[in-house]
């Protein structure tokens, strides 16, 4: 008897152990990819804060360059993915979930 459930077992413990390991690849790509997106946004708002420095901005102006654009960015991608996300992983999302929908708004303005 205990065979039979240490097989059945053993199919989930290896499922389980897949999505781990996925999981920590998918996030150790976006940690890299994020850390090359705040590089290149750092290079930027260099390069304008060196310009907006030779035209004589002062310091609060300059901020609210650097600030704006860097929001302006990020409100853009939390935008796409989430309407990507409403498109096209709900669908393969839903059934994985137990009583909650993948299309709940709490939960996209949480993770936003």
């Amino acid at each position: 008897m205990f065979g039979y459930v240490d097989a059945a077992r053993r199919s989930w413990q290896l499922g389980a152990t897949l999505f781990v390991a996925f999981g920590l690849l998918a996030l150790l790509v976006a940690a890299i990819g994020l850390y090359g997106v705040i590089c290149l946004q750092r290079h930027a708002a260099d390069a304008r804060t060196g310009c907006a420095r030779a035209l004589g901005a002062q310091r609060p102006d300059i901020l609210r360059l650097v600030v704006g654009q860097s929001a302006r960015f990020a409100l853009a991608g939390i935008a796409v993915g989430t309407a990507l996300s409403l498109c096209f992983a709900g669908r393969w999302v839903q059934p994985l979930l137990f009583q909650q929908s993948a299309k709940d708004p709490s939960i996209y303005v949480v993770v936003g």
